[in-house]
């Protein structure tokens, strides 16, 4: 049996089974727990999350200068997020922007992945794209037939360079091509979001706090790697410390969503074999 779906004007064919494997295996209920190594992943809404965002709070002043009233003010502006533990203990946590408008009589679902961060011993494991995969598969599967995107502001060349590598497609590409759809649905985020701090011209935008580690600085080989490269083309200030300016990406979920599927998913359950 098989269901045809169609993505971004696109047909897919996805196999009876496969649509079982996913719905069961990779969408699971809100706090239904599902592990990465020894690592839970935990999906939350807002009302259950703020249960736990003083536990939180103690991971994101580890990885940010973020005064503690503005991360709770922040949190209103997300619908959905993600607490990964070790144990019982709160080592990284993830948050959504979720949005939907229509565009030329069809509905767009935005899907934004907001501020979030892992602490850096495990970092390393695809926690973040293996998550925000997942919760965007329980989204389509609810709904298939709308277009959905996934967009994404980075400050530093690492979680640049992790959400690039985690998609087939994205814009503005390498090569700086951008098309007018993608064009026009991250000047309606940043103009929502970010307001006066959005650059169209540049699909940058600056924010008020700024990550921190060594490691946010790339080293001399890091820069040989092109989504390095090019983000510090984009981003020249992310070369210094306290950093406060973001490169926004966005991707249709259509062309990657078997690349995430083969990546996260197969790939996963085949080293655990």
């Amino acid at each position: 049996m098989i269901l045809t779906v169609f993505f971004d004007n696109r047909k897919l064919n996805v196999s009876f089974w496969l649509l079982i494997f996913m719905k069961n295996k990779v969408v699971s209920p809100f706090h239904k727990t599902c592990m990465s190594k020894k690592i839970k992943t935990e999906f939350h809404q807002l009302s259950s999350f703020l249960n736990f965002k003083e536990e939180v709070w103690q991971v994101c002043k580890q990885l940010y200068t973020l005064e503690e009233a503005v991360y709770y003010e922040r949190l209103s502006i997300f619908k959905h997020f993600v607490i990964f533990r070790d144990g019982d203990k709160a080592i990284g946590f993830l948050s959504f922007f979720f949005d939907e408008l229509t565009l030329n009589t069809k509905t767009t679902v935005l899907i934004g992945i907001g501020h979030g961060g892992v602490l850096p011993e495990y970092r390393n494991q695809q926690l973040i794209p293996r998550a925000t995969s997942k919760f965007a598969l329980k989204t389509i599967l609810q709904n298939p037939f709308k277009k959905y995107f996934i967009w994404g502001m980075a400050t530093t060349h690492l979680s640049y360079r992790m959400g690039l590598r985690g998609v087939k497609v994205q814009y503005p590409a390498l090569d700086g091509n951008c098309p007018t759809l993608c064009k026009e649905l991250l000047d309606w985020v940043g103009n929502k979001y970010y307001k006066e701090n959005y650059s169209s011209s540049s699909f940058t935008a600056k924010i008020s706090f700024a990550a921190i580690g060594q490691s946010i600085i790339p080293s001399d080989k890091e820069m040989e790697d092109p989504i390095v490269a090019n983000f510090i083309e984009r981003v020249p200030s992310a070369l210094a410390p306290n950093n406060k300016i973001g490169a926004f990406s966005i991707t249709p979920i259509g062309p990657n969503l078997i690349f995430w599927i083969k990546k996260f998913i197969w790939g996963k359950r085949q080293k655990q074999t």
